[in-house]
C-alpha cells in the first residue's frame, strides 16, 4: 500500500542524485565507446553496451527485493535500459540490418517495452515503469509514423509529428490517471505536466503559430482556421481536467495556454483593425480574467 508521502518518493532528492549518477555514468560509457570505437572488436562492442546491460538489470533485480536500496535499484535500472537499447542496435547493425528503418526500430522498441513491462508488473517498481513508457512511446511514434506513409493521402510531415505528439499527449493523461492510487503513483503528476503540456504544443503548432507559420497558413489554410478554432478549446478542456483529476499543473499549462492564445488572437485579428491601444486593452481584461478564473478554480477545487 503507497502511502501519502510516497507519491513524490520518485522524486526526492536521493532518487534524483542517483538518477542524475546514473545518466552521467551511462553518458561517460557512451563516450569511452565512441573514443575506442575503431579499436574495439564486434564482441567487445556487444560485451560493453548489451552485456554490462544485463548485468546491471540483474543487480538491479536483486537490489529490488531489498526495501533500503531502491533508489540504488532504479539508477541501475536507468542505466540497463541504455546499455541494453545501445547493445541492441550494436547487434542489429553487425548482422547487417538497417537502423533507419522503421521496422527495426519497431522491432528493438517492442522488445525493450515487453521486458521491462514485464519486470514492471513483476516488481512494481516506478524506475521500471517510468522506462516501460519511454520504450512505449518510442515504439508507438514509430508505428504512427509508419502508418502515416500508407496512407492514401498525403500528410505534411509537421502535421504528422503534431497529431502524434497530440496522441501520446492524450495517452500520457490516460496513464497518470490510471497509476494513480497504484505503486507508481508517484509519476501521475509527471505524466499530467507532460501530457498536457504536448496537447497543447501540438494544438498550437497546428494552428501555425510555432514552426513555418506563413507557409503552412498559405498551403494548408482550412486545416489552420479549424485548428485556431480548436486550440482554445482543448486548453479549456486540459482545464476541466485538471479539475477533475486534482491536477495543478494541468490548470497552470491549460492557463498559461489560454493566455498566449489571447495575446496572439489580439495580434492576429484586433491590431490591424482596432489598432494597438484596443488589442492592449482586450489583452489585458483577457489576462485578468483567465488568471482570475484559475486562482478561482485552483482554491474552490484543488
Amino acid at each position: 500500500m503507497t502511502t501519502q508521502n510516497d507519491k513524490f518518493a520518485f522524486f526526492s532528492i536521493t532518487n534524483v542524485f542517483s538518477y542524475l549518477g546514473a545518466l552521467i555514468i551511462t553518458i561517460g560509457l557512451f563516450i569511452l565507446i565512441q573514443d575506442y570505437w575503431l579499436n574495439f572488436t564486434e564482441l567487445t562492442k556487444i560485451s560493453l553496451t548489451f552485456g554490462v546491460g544485463i548485468v546491471l538489470l540483474i543487480i538491479a533485480n536483486i537490489l529490488s527485493l531489498l526495501s533500503r536500496s531502491i533508489s540504488l535499484a532504479g539508477a541501475c535500472y536507468l542505466i540497463s535500459a541504455v546499455t541494453i537499447s545501445i547493445g541492441l542496435h550494436i547487434i542489429v547493425y553487425v548482422n547487417g540490418y538497417d537502423l533507419l528503418r522503421l521496422t527495426t526500430q519497431m522491432l528493438l522498441a517492442f522488445i525493450l517495452f515487453i521486458t521491462y513491462y514485464l519486470l514492471s508488473l513483476n516488481y512494481r517498481r516506478a524506475m521500471l515503469s517510468f522506462i516501460s513508457i519511454a520504450f512505449a512511446t518510442w515504439l508507438i511514434i514509430c508505428v504512427l509514423i509508419w502508418l502515416s506513409q500508407r496512407l492514401f493521402f498525403y500528410i505534411p510531415p509537421l502535421y504528422t509529428a503534431n497529431y502524434v505528439t497530440l496522441l501520446i499527449g492524450i495517452l500520457y493523461i490516460l496513464l497518470g490517471w490510471r497509476y494513480a492510487n497504484t505503486s507508481s503513483q508517484m509519476l501521475t503528476p509527471f505524466l499530467y505536466s507532460i501530457g498536457s503540456a504536448a496537447c497543447l504544443f501540438a494544438a498550437m503548432n497546428n494552428s501555425s503559430w510555432l514552426f513555418l507559420v506563413s507557409y503552412y497558413a498559405t498551403h494548408y489554410p482550412l486545416h489552420t482556421i479549424i485548428w485556431n478554432f480548436l486550440a482554445p478549446i482543448i486548453a479549456i478542456i486540459i482545464i476541466s481536467c485538471s479539475i477533475l483529476l486534482k491536477s495543478k499543473s494541468m490548470l497552470t499549462f491549460g492557463t498559461l495556454f489560454l493566455m498566449f492564445y489571447i495575446i496572439r488572437a489580439a495580434d492576429r485579428y484586433f491590431q490591424a483593425t482596432l489598432g494597438w491601444p484596443i488589442s492592449l486593452i482586450i489583452i489585458g481584461i483577457g489576462l485578468i480574467a483567465v488568471g482570475y478564473g484559475a486562482v478561482w478554480l485552483r482554491r474552490r477545487f484543488m
